[in-house]
């Protein structure tokens, strides 16, 4: 493995109104931003807060998504000026990156943790909505 700054491995612009991005980019949250990094599942028009990350090399998009967003705090902590991330600080943003089999090892292990989570998430919202219906019964 080995760190690449993500401007040499990827086009990365200010989103334009009006265009339509293909699925698999990376958006990059600048205007108000705590470093929200997403994953654009479909075609379709970007808002202008956010930078769009198009690799320029044969990687796994989740895979890439995820080593972004694990970066994010720490570039955020360095280079976020107030509450926005300046487009030209993208500059300095470097990512580790694995060779494609690896990508698509560690892609594939993150989409199943991923189900998880959502899973356990929903049974968490589950059994949240019946203590809500029991405490509501308990002090009418």
């Amino acid at each position: 493995m080995k760190r690449e700054r993500l401007t040499d491995i990827a086009h990365i612009e200010r989103a334009k109104k009006g265009k339509i991005y293909p699925a698999g980019i990376i958006l990059i949250q600048l205007s108000a931003s705590r470093g929200q990094c997403l994953l654009q599942m479909e075609d379709g028009e970007v808002d202008a807060r956010y930078a769009v990350v198009q690799p320029t090399i044969d990687c796994d998009p989740y895979y890439l998504w995820n080593v972004i967003q694990m970066e994010m705090p720490e570039f955020c902590a360095q280079w976020q000026t107030g509450i926005n991330l300046q487009f030209e600080n993208l500059k300095f943003l470097s990512v580790p990156l694995h060779n494609l089999e690896e990508q698509k090892k560690i892609a594939d292990k993150l989409t199943k943790y991923d189900a998880w989570i959502q899973a356990e998430q929903k049974q968490l919202d589950l059994l949240n909505g019946v203590k809500k219906n029991m405490l509501d019964k308990m002090f009418i």
